[in-house]
């Protein structure tokens, strides 16, 4: 595997001067202690809580040692499952049902080894205090994500599974009959000829007030707080469930906003973030600023797909033009305490300056999510 690289001069430059120097974080906002009384807000993928809990619990463990901390999952593999063997019993169950689910299931999953491992180390019983939130998320009835669906859920399937029966639609989309059920499939990025089910994932505006007061509550009592598990139920602003999955990355970023968190760790399938994924010619990156970011999630190549690393970039760039310090994207079984990822920090972010002094001043809405990237 080839040695990971800083993105960009100005990036090679600050973070060898700050990293192997003066041993520091490469943010300015870290090195000034912004937001050190504030959360660290933790973002799992799938497979964090599908084979490798157990590194996921000891990261979880070692960072609420030092810091508040609050945890988010996602649901892809799980949600998708629950579906399909519903869809199999001839029960109908709406995505936001199944979401509501996997909250409580995974949830209890990923309480239970971080008990084991706080036990397995010997640590004060505070440690293993943690609760789980049923989290709730409002979303615009009018977000194009509902005509384009591109959230993955639930399992693989190669392509000649497929192509029997299959009829393409536009956007690289195929509709499948499967049973009594028609499915939207997509082909996997970085997987030729691997295919998984697609749902709507309309971005997440509002995270509900009562339940935002009860993970504050549980911040401030130093509990690991579990929530908006799988991106949190969806629900539209007259209270009804909506039909789709929202992104756990864009609903943590939003949750780092209101809560003022610290920093952001995304944790997911991959160690780097990375230019040409999966092919001869993949460079692993070390470091990066929020322009880099920004400019390579705009390529017209798709640097950064839909429905893989592009949600995880655009969660990084909101989080930060929210605030956060840093944010680091990382493996279950790398050392997130040591900084072992890809760091993004803000760097010279002008825009992102100018939206929040129009929030500060009046001229924009606070529920900025939906256009702060997009």
């Amino acid at each position: 595997m080839p040695k990971p690289v800083c993105h960009g001069i100005s990036s090679k430059i600050w973070y060898t001067l700050t990293r192997r120097f003066f041993n520091t974080s490469p943010s300015w906002r870290s090195m000034w202690d912004t937001r050190a009384h504030k959360p660290v807000v933790v973002a799992v993928g799938g497979n964090s809580v599908d084979g490798l809990e157990n590194p996921t619990a000891n990261n979880i463990i070692t960072l609420h040692r030092y810091n508040r901390l609050v945890v988010t999952h996602g649901n892809g593999p799980q949600v998708g499952k629950i579906l399909e063997e519903a869809e199999k019993a001839g029960i109908t169950k709406s995505l936001a049902q199944c979401t509501r689910e996997t909250q409580q299931e995974i949830g209890e999953d990923l309480r239970r080894h971080i008990y084991i491992k706080a036990n397995e180390r010997h640590l004060p019983p505070s440690v293993e205090d943690t609760v789980i939130n049923f989290t709730h998320v409002f979303v615009d009835p009018e977000d194009p994500a509902f005509k384009n669906p591109t959230k993955y859920i639930g399992r693989e399937f190669d392509r000649q599974t497929i192509m029997l029966g299959a009829r393409e639609k536009e956007n690289g989309l195929y509709e499948w009959k499967k049973g009594s059920a028609t499915w939207i499939m997509k082909e996997v990025p970085g997987k030729p000829g691997i295919f998984r089910r697609v749902v709507a994932s309309p971005k997440p505006i509002k995270t509900h007030p009562q339940d935002l007061a009860e993970i504050e509550s549980g911040v401030f009592l130093h509990k690991i707080v579990i929530a908006a598990g799988g991106g949190g139920v969806p629900i539209f602003p007259d209270g009804s469930r909506a039909e789709a999955v929202i992104d756990k990355d864009l609903a943590t970023a939003l949750l780092c906003r209101e809560l003022e968190a610290q920093s952001l760790v995304i944790s997911t399938g991959v160690r780097y973030v990375a230019h040409n994924f999966a092919s001869p010619k993949q460079k692993d990156i070390l470091y990066y600023q929020l322009k880099h970011a920004l400019r390579n999630l705009k390529k017209k190549t798709g640097e950064y797909p839909a429905g893989a690393m592009g949600e995880k970039i655009e969660a990084a760039i909101n989080a930060l033009r929210f605030g956060v310090n840093e944010v680091m994207i990382t493996h279950p079984q790398a050392s997130w305490i040591n900084g072992e990822g890809t760091i993004i920090t803000r760097g010279l972010d002008f825009t992102g300056r100018l939206y929040n002094l129009a929030r500060f001043l009046g001229f924009a809405p606070l529920e900025l999510q939906r256009w702060l990237v997009t």
